[in-house]
């Protein structure tokens, strides 16, 4: 090997590094320059001094110095782009805002149109927003949990506790980091104006500990007050505090009695604090132990905080396994139970999510066909300013320039059609409010937030360029040529511009189809569902739940169990006393005709079910058909419109020492004692080895809890053989309107003891309509959104046939010049827009029936592909649209050929 070529070359990672780190500009010039360098240096010094001096080149001041200065010059270049970016932008938005000027009637129309679509989304979004999406309102309310009985035999699966599996529970679980449990139950407080029944309920001690959340005034529950035996305490609402006491602090250390007995007022609750409901108005300790509560009394709902790490799955996993073992140790109590974990904020929501993912849906739906049908008259649009695109494109304008100040146009036009649409959200939002309270949880504190304006925010700019994105890129097209040749006279959007159009008719059409359907299905369901007869007449029916006076309870210690009875039995009777005496002043109101008494009414909240066995029927004790009960008096079936099919009622011989008797419904008789009428026949009520019931009645079936539930059987027993429960409903018919009644009904109450409050007031008719409030609700929301959908396929159709009309205003005069009769000109019309029509509606009919079983749970009597209102439907809508080409088809055949030739 020669001695040159042993001699270093030019340092290739050195050379590599002045590539990476030189500007481009500099790179070939810094690049020569030093390899120049290099080789002098090699000649006269060597090869590795030369490379130690390419070395050093790499951190010369000359390079740094070009390297700073290029680097400056290119961030000054930068800023100025972006500066005449900008500049550009805002002259875009300016030019745009002056075209919406200009042209006041186009633009009225647009911003309506996406007004009602974006306002219509940011009010269901806003709902779904408070009610799906935020969470809890309590720290890490992502860790609750609610644990449920669930009793599959009687069809339940959400269900109470008993406080001793409540206590088992709370002492062996490791899922749970703590667990607390609450049961209803009411007060009643002596006001100046008369008694006041107070909902609430109790709670264990730990249970606002669990929720994370202090009081506002005062403190919380302490541990020893819910010991038995301990001094009565009440936290108080905040409403309740506010109404009652006026916001006085001083409230709390005060003692109030409630129900005959002192409760000290050691807090009041947070404004925002209404767990588990909004009409809780105060909580009481619970003050319960497993010894004085029996394991199958089961009246709590039971409320956990997940341990960290521990999933719902997890958590269900473990219960399962403690309730096993403990339901071995009890099995009578807890036989065929099951148990449920669930985490709150599922529990909550979860009969409100399928309604309220469908509304939104629905809106989408509606602001898709807004977004085409502004599409469609941007294109129409797009064929007067093709002079106008021409000439920019003459003058130099590249297609990308015109297509941005197109689309900065229709992002102009959605924001401001969004910020008209927050207007429309709120009018939405507060019918939602109005209509969907006590069927939608949560939705008293729906608003439009920071996140909904977002939200308008993201939907105003992305409609603007859904909606634009076409129209620009058709307008851009532009044939400079044919456009300055024509002068705008005739001049169109061509073919591929025609398609367009038609295609997003056909969108349009499409889905005001699939939404109209799932409309007309919930219109034609909530008609059959209010169809239905109750089984009773509802007709001038008045109802108040009433609690007779409670007494004065004694100390029982020291008291033998013939002085228990004895006292019992004279709260007994002084019930009787008080529920017969109300029942002859209430039949002699003003007005009024009959009355009765029952434990529960139809369409209420209270009513019991009992396990029974007929006579000669061998089953083990958990085979025993459940059958739902109720508790009557006086002229109950009279006053309620309840017809007797056979047999007799109840009568005054029925007392407590005659035989047990009771009436059946129809559903009952027959399926116990079927193709017989059940008369003479006996059942044992309950568990075990009672006395045997006779049936002395048979009644008409009474719809009880929903006019779409099938009648369950039932049975109906006499309050005096019963006893005299806390509370009974008494049921007054009227001649006069039922509401008129109620001052005459709480007076002679309160002449009878001013210590006894009335509540739960409300006429049969209110309680059918509350019952189906929710199917109301539902059913409104997406007919509303429906009959918008409809309007806007319409109305697109329209100005897509009227714009194809005074497009082929030359066409249509030639033909007519040469001929064609007004018949002809007609029929050309018409089968553009036949063709459009039908091929939209077929899509739609299609569409529908793949996404109408989403609506599926929300239906009654009729299934989610009824033939007849699919059929109703495609031809209303169809005819409709139709109706829509006729006007600009009858207009074409008015055309007059000359004027058409003259100025065409």
């Amino acid at each position: 090997m020669s001695r040159r070529s042993r001699i270093p070359t030019e340092p290739r990672i050195a050379r590599l590094i002045i590539v990476w780190l030189t500007p481009d500009e500099l790179k070939a010039q810094i690049e020569g320059d030093l390899r120049e360098g290099y080789r002098y240096r090699r000649e006269i010094n060597g090869g590795w001094r030369a490379r130690i001096w390419y070395w050093r080149q790499l951190f010369s001041p000359d390079v740094l110095a070009l390297r700073r200065e290029v680097k400056m010059r290119r961030g000054r270049h930068q800023r100025s782009e972006v500066a005449m970016t900008a500049r550009g932008w805002l002259s875009d938005v300016r030019y745009a805002v002056r075209v919406m000027k200009k042209n006041p009637g186009f633009s009225s129309v647009v911003l309506a149109t996406l007004a009602l679509g974006i306002g219509a989304n940011t009010a269901v979004f806003s709902v779904v927003n408070s009610v799906l999406l935020r969470p809890l309102p309590y720290p890490e309310s992502e860790q609750l949990a609610m644990v449920f009985r669930s009793v599959p035999r009687f069809g339940f699966t959400h269900s109470t506790a008993s406080y001793p599996d409540f206590n088992d529970w709370r002492a062996e679980t490791t899922s749970f980091s703590s667990l607390g449990a609450y049961g209803y139950t009411t007060l009643t407080y002596m006001g100046d104006d008369g008694a006041e029944r107070w909902t609430g309920h109790r709670v264990t001690a730990d249970l606002m500990t669990l929720l994370q959340v202090p009081a506002a005034v005062g403190r919380i529950f302490a541990p020893e007050e819910d010991l038995p035996g301990a001094d009565r305490a009440i936290l108080l609402s905040f409403g309740l505090w506010q109404a009652r006491f006026g916001g006085d602090p001083g409230v709390v250390g005060t003692r109030l009695t409630l129900n005959g007995e002192p409760y000290t007022v050691v807090g009041v609750m947070p404004v925002d604090f209404s767990f588990p409901s909004r009409s809780t108005s105060f909580w009481v300790p619970l003050r319960g132990d497993a010894e004085r509560m029996e394991r199958d009394s089961n009246f709590l709902s039971v409320l956990g905080r997940l341990a960290p790490g521990v999933a719902v799955e997890h958590a269900q996993v473990e219960m399962e396994r403690i309730a096993g073992r403990i339901d071995a140790t009890a099995p009578r109590a807890n036989e065929g139970y099951g148990i449920l974990v669930e985490g709150r904020h599922a529990f909550v929501v979860s009969n409100a999510r399928t309604a309220l993912l469908v509304f939104w849906g629905a809106v989408a739906l509606v602001l898709m066909i807004a977004c085409a049908n502004v599409a469609n008259l941007m294109l129409a649009r797009g064929t007067a300013r093709r002079n106008e695109i021409a000439v920019r494109t003459a003058l130099g304008a590249a297609r990308g320039r015109i297509v941005r100040q197109l689309l900065t146009e229709s992002a102009v036009l959605g924001v401001a059609g969004g910020v008209l649409g927050l207007g429309l959200a709120a009018v939405l939002l507060r019918m939602f409010v109005k209509l969907g309270t006590g069927q939608v949880p949560r939705l008293d504190g729906v608003g439009i937030d920071p996140i909904a304006l977002g939200f308008t925010a993201f939907v105003s700019v992305a409609a603007g360029i859904v909606f634009g994105t076409v129209p620009a890129w058709l307008g851009s097209r532009s044939n400079l040529h044919e456009s300055l040749k024509e002068g705008g006279q005739g001049a169109g959007i061509g073919r591929l511009g025609r398609r367009v159009q038609h295609s997003f008719v056909v969108a349009q059409l499409t889905l005001a189809v699939v939404l109209t359907i799932g409309a007309a299905l919930l219109v034609n369901s909530f008609l059959r569902l209010t169809s239905v007869e109750p089984g009773f007449d509802p007709e001038n029916v008045i109802a108040a739940r009433v609690s007779p006076p409670q007494p004065e309870r004694p100390s029982m210690g020291g008291m033998s169990e013939e002085e228990m009875m004895a006292m019992m039995q004279s709260v007994m009777q002084s019930r009787a006393l008080f529920f017969d005496e109300l029942l002859q002043r209430s039949r002699s109101l003003p007005g009024g005709t009959s009355a009765g008494w029952s434990f529960s009414l139809p369409f209420g909240s209270i009513n019991f079910s009992r396990v029974v066995l007929p006579e000669g029927m061998e089953v083990a004790d958990r085979e025993r058909p459940v059958v739902r009960g109720n508790i009557v008096a006086g002229d109950y079936f009279t006053t309620m419109g309840i017809s007797l099919l056979r047999g007799r009622g109840f009568t005054d011989a029925d007392a407590q020492s005659s035989p047990s008797v009771l009436i059946a419904n129809e559903t009952m008789a027959e399926a116990f004692w079927p193709g017989e009428d059940g008369i003479g026949r006996r059942i044992r009520i309950g568990d075990g080895d009672g006395p045997w019931t006779t049936v002395v009645g048979v009644v008409a079936d009474v719809r009880q809890r929903s006019l779409a539930e099938e009648q369950p059987p039932m049975y109906y027993r006499p309050l005096s053989q019963v006893g005299w429960p806390d509370a009974m409903y008494v049921a007054v018919r009227t001649r006069i309107s039922p509401m008129d009644l109620v001052a005459g009904l709480r007076r002679e109450v309160w002449a009878m003891d001013s210590r006894v409050p009335i509540t739960d007031v409300s006429s049969a008719s209110e309680l059918i309509a509350e019952s189906v409030a929710e199917a109301r609700f539902r059913t409104l929301v997406l007919s509303t959104f429906g009959v918008f959908a409809m309007l806007l396929a319409v109305v697109g159709i329209y100005g897509v046939m009227a714009y194809t009309v005074g497009n082929r205003t030359r066409e249509i005069g030639i033909r007519m010049a040469l001929g064609a009769h007004q018949g002809n000109i007609v029929k050309l019309v018409l089968g553009t827009g036949l063709g459009l029509t039908a091929t939209g509606v077929g899509i739609g009919v299609l569409a529908a029936l793949g996404l109408t079983r989403f609506i599926e749970s929300m239906l009654f009597g009729l299934a989610a592909h009824d033939v007849v209102t699919f059929g109703v439907v495609a031809l209303g809508l169809g005819g409709v649209s139709l109706l829509a080409t006729y006007l600009p088809a009858r207009r074409a055949a008015r055309i007059d050929p000359l004027k058409s030739l003259r100025y065409g």
